[in-house]
């Protein structure tokens, strides 16, 4: 087994006022929102916000966005702890990676 460079700690379940969209993310969240508001209605949370300590989205800007809609105060967070490239490595292949399911 691979050992990650990048071991994230358990899922917390997180204020949302603590978070904020990464600003180097290149996606539009707006036209995704109503869709995982369906989403997470029907099915609950399944997927966690990824997230640096400093409260920085590094996967999950449109979840995040989507619980700011629905009025939440919380979200579950899986607290991210490599280095900054490891972060923008592991946004980059979070947003990309569908492309090639």
């Amino acid at each position: 087994m691979v050992k990650s460079a990048a071991t994230p700690s358990p899922v917390e379940i997180v204020s949302i006022s603590r978070l904020f969209c990464s600003p180097i993310t290149p996606r539009k969240y707006d036209a995704a929102v109503p869709h995982v508001a369906a989403s997470i209605r029907r099915f609950g949370w399944q997927q966690p916000i990824v997230a640096r300590r400093t409260g920085e989205v590094i996967a999950g800007n449109t979840r995040l966005k989507t619980a700011q809609e629905l009025g939440m105060e919380t979200v579950p967070v899986w607290w991210f702890d490599g280095s900054d490239l490891d972060a923008v490595a592991f946004s980059i292949a979070d947003n990309l990676s569908h492309e090639f399911a």
